[in-house]
């Protein structure tokens, strides 16, 4: 906590002193489950994520609706057929061992109850109990960088072009012990949004897996029916928000107020 605390402090100051700082959260050094992802290929822009069976920590992270200069992304995520067909090796991997810049723009959650990033660590695993329910929004409006549009093409064969988009995410969720459920609704301008982007990328990533399985296994892969299934690991992911100099003090106030909300807990 007083890692944190030094942190905000940083933060702060920094927005005084220099235009451009930054807001780092571990999100997970390793985070495993199978997911679903269901109803892609109706064009209704809604879908379904449910994640099960998963195991380890991760930190989701609501940031109010700031304007940007950048978000940033590093990790490993490996995607691995569904049962019954073989685990040993993931027939989609990703990998950016340094920050990448995805995305400049506004960005967050139109909620007046959040001054500052809101950090809510989850523990998942067999003998987990915790539990819980909400609703919120998600609101973009910005450019996708160049280099984040060409690892998109490189890795499902899309050709995209157009970088810059807008909308709104709406996100109901759950989650129950060790699985979470995310029912997904959203509109959205210039571009195809998420529904159409994941359509695609189901498309392909069931002819990866034929192309990546030998008779007679490769004929028990079903059609392609807008859901995507099978297992996941998602290692050493962490994410950087680089606010516009007039959004920095908020993030280090909203910082202060968690270091200052957690101190305040232990001492009871």
């Amino acid at each position: 906590m007083k890692k944190l605390l030094t942190a905000a402090c940083m933060t702060t100051a920094l927005a005084v002193a220099a235009p451009v700082s930054a807001g780092w959260i571990p999100v997970t050094d390793s985070l495993t489950g199978n997911l679903l992802i269901s109803g892609l290929n109706d064009s209704d822009g809604a879908f379904t994520i449910t994640a099960t069976n998963l195991v380890g920590d991760v930190n989701f992270v609501a940031l109010p609706e700031t304007q940007l200069k950048g978000v940033y992304v590093k990790g490993e995520l490996d995607l691995y057929a569904p049962l019954p067909l073989p685990q040993t090796a993931p027939i989609f991997s990703v990998t950016s061992a340094g920050f990448m810049n995805i995305f400049k723009g506004m960005l967050g959650i139109p909620d007046p109850g959040l001054s500052g990033m809101e950090i809510i660590p989850l523990s998942f695993g067999p003998l987990s109990t915790q539990t819980g329910f909400g609703s919120f929004d998600i609101v973009y409006d910005g450019f996708t960088s160049n280099a984040f549009i060409t690892a998109i093409n490189n890795s499902i064969g899309t050709m995209l072009v157009n970088t810059q988009g807008s909308g709104v995410v709406t996100v109901d969720y759950t989650y129950n012990g060790n699985s979470v459920n995310l029912e997904i609704s959203e509109t959205f301008a210039d571009w195809m949004g998420f529904e159409r982007l994941l359509d695609l990328a189901g498309a392909y990533l069931r002819e990866s897996i034929v192309d990546a399985l030998s008779p007679p296994l490769n004929a028990m892969v079903p059609p392609y029916t807008g859901i995507i299934a099978g297992g996941f690991s998602l290692t050493n992911a962490e994410i950087k928000f680089v606010p516009e100099p007039g959004s920095l003090a908020l993030f280090g106030l909203g910082m202060a107020g968690l270091a200052a909300a957690g101190m305040r807990r232990r001492r009871v």
